[in-house]
This record gives structure tokens, sequence and C-alpha cells, in this order.
């Protein structure tokens, strides 16, 4: 099983520094025919996956981004950078857990870190925090659990969201793992990377939090959220598999949104 894990890791979630940005296990994209210049803030595009219906209900719960069913394997999608999701807080979200073990003192070690204490703070220092934390951003990892994480200081996207997680909850901001794919256009070109990330709940909604990408020069990223890792008990793993089932193969006909 951890190498079927491991195996899942460095299909959609692998990368390596370079220049302190991720490189991430790229999505096939393509362009509309028409489309030319820049990405606008919101943008639109289909994307193959492999059970329409699944994706379609976990996408109708973000405002912003409209889905509709092309076939059973091919969506239509419109989106802005950072859709907001209408999900309510649940208990799972603030709770230790065995994914999210706050007691353990690797992970109080970690979190006590932050601010030194200070109850001050905006939500991406969050992420600059967890960002300078893991000193080796490595593929080459199960997905661990945040006393690991905390211990190793290595890992991938998963890891990066994992820890991001744990320290919002330490703060007690209810906090969650989302798996997805992030759409990035840089100076040189625009790619579509597997990816997971942080959402914490602050102000009455949630809130991306992306410490694997904090820093990076994208000048756009483009968050497609296809799933809560909701199970977090000692079974966490198949809960991973289906979560990662839901990814799209591939993105293409992307273009500006026509308003």
């Amino acid at each position: 099983m951890r190498r079927w894990l491991a195996v899942l890791g460095l299909v959609w979630c692998s990368y390596t520094h370079s220049e302190g940005a991720p490189t991430m296990a790229q999505i096939d994209l393509a362009f509309a025919s028409q489309h030319s210049g820049a990405l606008a803030d919101q943008i639109s595009f289909e994307m193959s996956v492999s059970n329409a219906n699944k994706v379609v209900e976990q996408l109708a719960k973000w405002h912003r981004l409209t889905v509709a069913k092309i076939d059973d394997k091919s969506l239509l999608v419109s989106m802005p950078e950072q859709p907001v999701s209408s999900d309510k807080v649940v208990a799972r979200h603030s709770s230790e857990t065995f994914v999210i073990d706050l007691s353990e003192a690797s992970t109080q070690d970690f979190t006590s870190g932050f601010k030194n204490g200070e109850t001050s703070f905006e939500l991406v220092e969050i992420a600059e925090y967890v960002r300078g934390y893991i000193t080796d951003s490595t593929y080459v990892h199960d997905f661990n659990i945040a006393s690991r994480v905390a211990t190793q200081r290595s890992g991938d996207c998963t890891e990066h969201a994992v820890l991001s997680t744990a320290l919002a909850r330490s703060l007690g901001l209810p906090a969650r793992v989302m798996v997805g794919a992030v759409i990035m256009e840089t100076q040189e070109e625009t790619a579509a990377f597997g990816h997971a990330w942080s959402e914490v709940w602050r102000d009455d909604r949630w809130h991306i939090v992306d410490s694997a990408l904090y820093g990076s020069e994208a000048k756009k990223h483009f968050y497609l959220p296809t799933a809560e890792l909701t199970k977090e008990t000692t079974g966490y793993s198949w809960a991973l598999i289906n979560t990662t089932s839901m990814l799209p193969h591939k993105i293409s006909n992307l273009q500006n949104l026509k308003l």
C-alpha cells in the first residue's frame, strides 16, 4: 500500500525546488484556437475526467465556478482564480485526527514557533511560515501525517497542505486539506498541475492557503478544487486514492471567459 501511495504522489504532486519555486507533475493543457494574450480574471475550459457526475457534484459547491457536463468523461468549466466554497464548517475541521496529530511533540514544536505565540496574524503568514519550515521539497515520501512532516521537514505539496492545516487548527481556525489542480500563468508559459493545498475558515468563509506555492512568480494561479480529504483516520489512504481519482486527465480549449 505504501508503494502504491508513493506512486500516486509522484504522478500528481511531485516537485523539486528551482529558484525557490516548485515544478509539479503536469496535466496536459491546450488553448482554444481563438485564444490570444494573457489570461483574464475569469477563464473557461473543457476537462477530461474519469467520472463526470462525481466531479460535477463537487464543483457545484463553489461560488463563481460553473460546471456543465458534456458527456460521462468531460466537463465544461468556467471559474475565477480562487473560487470560494459554500461548504460549512464541521467538527472534523477543528479536530485533532490521525493525519493532523496536534498533540504529538514534533507537531507542537512546529506550531509553537509561529509568531512566538502572537495572536494577531494574516493567513498569508501561515503559508510563509510553513514554506520556510519545510526545507527539503521532495516527492520521495508517501503522504505523511503532520508530526512526521514536522520531524522530517520535507515533502511535496501534500506535506505542505497537511502542515498548513495543522498550524491553522492549532491556532483555533478550522482548516482542511484540498486536492485538485492549479493552472499557472508565468511569463514563459501557462501550464496545469496536480496539486494539494489547505483551506482555512476565517471571517465566515474559506480561504486558500497554499504554502507550496508561496512566493511563486506566476502571474496567475487558478485553483480547481476536485475533492476534500474528508477522512483523516488511519484509513485515510483509501480516501486519498478516491480524491486523486477525481483529478482531470486533460484540460483543453482554455480561453478567457466571454462575458
